[in-house]
């Protein structure tokens, strides 16, 4: 997979506080998907993968808050990657393993011992041109079920949404982010092709109310929206849904 080199995912553009942040101070969502995840599929002694694992944030919470047998990280950036393992060694976290790896490679062999129960991916999905490669990707590991944290629309639409940001003095970009969102009911046909057919659905509600420092750049803050919060970032409203597909 290329990285265009405005991205904001693009190693020189990061931003190292927000994923770094992570680490010490894991996200609400992330903390109500796996929640969610372990209600069906009780996560004692699973093997996870998770895919664009970043600085391994999300994987990290899981070791701390759950029994599991082992975990594995692959993602694209190798500077996200090094900060994993960094702090993987500080903290001597057992069965953890990060990997620089192109989770839309469908000519990837894995190594034999790489058998995970749950290949899991979260808020990724909409900021790649699409899904299937990486849900194939998945599949390709064998695991028993997919759960991903995606923006995801009730409707027949895609929705390919690139967010420029400009300098002050003309319109010239200067980085880009993404914020793609997908039929849910086409995401689920596609899941059910490639024989995962048990498929549980959940939207991600927060009674915590989110803030930004500035609305009109990018930044999620809570809104009240048809008498219910919503989240929002930018003009652009998130609904963010948990996805579990089941053999």
């Amino acid at each position: 997979m290329s990285v265009n080199s405005k991205s904001i995912y693009h190693t020189k553009n990061l931003d190292h506080d927000y994923f770094e942040k992570q680490i010490v101070h894991p996200y609400e969502s992330t903390k109500q998907f796996f929640k969610f995840l372990n209600k069906y599929k009780p996560l004692k002694n699973k093997k996870i993968i998770d895919l664009a694992c970043g600085s391994g944030a999300n994987l990290f919470y899981l070791k701390k808050n759950f029994d599991l047998k082992q975990c594995w990280g692959f993602d694209q950036n190798s500077y996200l990657i090094k900060t994993a393992k960094k702090f993987t060694k500080q903290k001597n976290i057992k069965s953890l393993n990060f990997k620089r790896q192109d989770i839309e490679d469908l000519n990837f062999i894995k190594d034999k011992d790489l058998r995970p129960d749950g290949a899991i991916s979260i808020q990724t999905l909409s900021i790649l041109n699409d899904y299937e490669k990486v849900i194939k990707f998945a599949k390709n590991l064998k695991p028993n079920f997919i759960c991903v944290n995606s923006l995801f629309w009730q409707g027949d639409i895609d929705f390919k949404i690139a967010v420029n940001f400009l300098k002050k003095n003309n319109r010239k970009t200067i980085k880009i982010n993404h914020y793609n969102i997908y039929s849910i009911q086409h995401y689920i046909k596609f899941l059910k092709k490639l024989g995962y057919k048990k498929v549980t659905i959940k939207k991600f509600k927060t009674k915590k109310r989110l803030h930004t420092k500035n609305k009109n750049l990018m930044g999620s803050y809570s809104i009240n929206l048809d008498g219910s919060s919503a989240i929002k970032s930018g003009p652009i409203i998130l609904d963010w849904y948990f996805v579990l597909a089941s053999k």
